[in-house]
Order: C-alpha cells, then structure tokens, then sequence
C-alpha cells in the first residue's frame, strides 16, 4: 500500500497531479495487498 502510494506520489510529481495519483496508488495498494492475501491463503 505504501509502496503504491509513493509510486503515484511520484509519477504524480513528474505530472503535475501528485494528490490524485497518491490516492489512487493508496486504492491500488490496498486492493493489490487484499488479492496477494485472498490468493495466499485460500485454501484455509
């Protein structure tokens, strides 16, 4: 999540939009981290 966050952080800051692109990398992240954990432990 964080790691997504800083990735939108930055192509933010080289765009011009650094708010939008931090938000939508912090939703990005959160969804990605939600997926690894479903995937990891589904057979449980």
């Amino acid at each position: 999540m964080v790691l997504c966050s800083g990735v939108g952080a930055g192509l933010g800051a080289l765009l011009g939009a650094v708010t939008p692109l931090l938000i939508v990398g912090v939703f990005l992240g959160f969804f990605a981290g939600l997926a690894l954990v479903i995937s990891r432990y589904r057979t449980l």
